[in-house]
């Protein structure tokens, strides 16, 4: 007779809470399912980026590599990157020399 009462009490519970348990899994499904979607997409659109910044370096490296190329052949390249290099060394040794008298200061 107990257990006939048991059954009877869980399937009482069963139906009067079931329905809310229900709820909360469906709910719980629908988030979920939005924030795997939204994963996804934050996914995506990185791989899109990635995509493009790989495709921009090839390219930039295309560039320096023909650069490099011809700058030991092209005259005018020879003469702009003397002038830089001179510039550097200017700014090198301005910066020795402002160094060494910020010491003796």
């Amino acid at each position: 007779m107990s257990s006939i009462k048991d059954r009877s009490t869980a399937i009482n519970l069963g139906i009067k809470y079931g329905a809310i348990v229900l709820f909360l899994a469906a709910l719980l499904n629908v988030y979920m399912a939005m924030r795997y979607r939204e994963l996804r997409n934050k996914a995506l659109e990185s791989e899109r980026s990635l995509q493009i910044y790989v495709t921009q370096q090839q390219a930039v490296e295309r560039v320096l590599r023909e650069f490099s190329l011809r700058a030991s052949q092209d005259p005018t390249i020879m003469q702009i990157m003397r002038k830089a290099q001179r510039a550097s060394e200017a700014a090198r040794q301005k910066a020795a020399v402002d160094a060494s008298a910020s010491q003796s200061d």
